[in-house]
């Protein structure tokens, strides 16, 4: 049975971030496209119709990372999309306003490239409900996400 690749969007202002992602989550089987601020992003998004948006809060311009993602969410063309914050910040306010947008996951820097592909590879699956996965060196457990995903066979 013939499955469409998923296309992923990466919307970061840092390049080196944006390889790590893509390098993390290429695996032959996915479209990855990529923009630099909120601008260029809404209009790949526009072109590409992505099936998951990996999005930084803090992109130089325009539009935030938040402020996109209320374009996109306003839009109606992009209600499949799957959005995954990818930020240093977790400030409630941030967490609040990503959930009343529908974000699917609230990833904090630094992050674990493996855990970014199993979370994709998971989301390829679908996630119904938000998860905070708090940053890579962080001595917190992963909130929400452990009871969806066995770590032990992703490594």
């Amino acid at each position: 049975m013939y499955h469409p690749p998923t296309k992923i969007l990466i919307v970061d202002d840092e390049p080196n971030l944006r390889k790590l992602m893509r390098t993390a989550l290429y695996n032959g089987l996915r479209q990855i496209h990529e923009a630099a601020n909120g601008s260029d992003a809404l209009r790949l998004a526009n072109e590409v119709n992505p099936d998951i948006l990996l999005l930084d809060i803090g992109l130089p311009g325009a539009l935030d990372g938040l402020a996109l993602c209320e374009a996109l969410v306003a839009d109606g063309m992009h209600r499949r999309l799957q959005v995954v914050i990818v930020s240093g910040s977790d400030a409630p306010q941030d967490l609040a306003r990503a959930e009343s947008l529908d974000v699917r996951v609230f990833l904090r820097k630094p992050f674990s490239p493996i855990k970014l592909a199993a979370l994709v590879a998971q989301m390829e699956s679908g996630i119904n409900r938000m998860l905070v996965i708090p940053p890579a060196n962080s001595k917190k457990e992963l909130i929400g996400f452990d009871d969806l995903f066995d770590w032990s066979r992703a490594v």
